[in-house]
């Protein structure tokens, strides 16, 4: 899901091993947003309690839609074009 947004970015290779995608390589590529539709906000908040187990850096964590939002958003602060 969102490893193909953060694909060559310092962040690639962290979103690519949360078992939703076999892309995430790590490169130099700045991100400055990730544009969010309607229906994936509603889904995040309808299931804000929600865990899903995933594997995530290498290790299987349980996590929520919002949670890998908030996490997006926390890694494009560290990447994104000054």
């Amino acid at each position: 899901m969102l490893s193909w947004f953060f694909e060559d970015t310092a962040f690639g290779s962290y979103f690519g091993t949360a078992g939703l995608a076999e892309r995430g390589d790590n490169g130099p590529d700045p991100l400055n947003y990730v544009q969010i539709y309607g229906p994936d906000i509603i889904y995040a908040t309808e299931n804000a309690s929600n865990e899903k187990a995933v594997k995530m850096n290498g290790a299987t964590t349980k996590i929520t839609a919002q949670m890998l939002l908030n996490m997006a958003s926390e890694a494009l602060g560290y990447i994104a074009e000054p």
